[in-house]
């Protein structure tokens, strides 16, 4: 597994270059083409989105835990 954390368009077109051209060297080589494979992409919005998000519901539950029980 590769992760790749997409902050510019830019990068990406860069990233997607070298996965094609590590993945051409590997095939002319003889070797297992795996360069361009099993990659997760994702965007730093996203993870700052789910950040925020695992945040609120983790003090969602400190505040259910921590109220006193009838």
């Amino acid at each position: 597994m590769r992760l790749w954390v997409d902050r510019k368009a830019k990068s990406r077109i860069e990233i997607d270059a070298m996965q094609k051209t590590a993945a051409a060297d590997q095939a002319e080589n003889g070797l297992p083409v795996t360069a361009d494979k099993n990659w997760i992409v994702v965007k730093s919005e996203d993870i700052q989105s789910y950040q925020r998000s695992a945040t609120t519901t983790f003090a969602s539950v400190l505040a259910c835990s921590s109220s006193p029980r009838a």
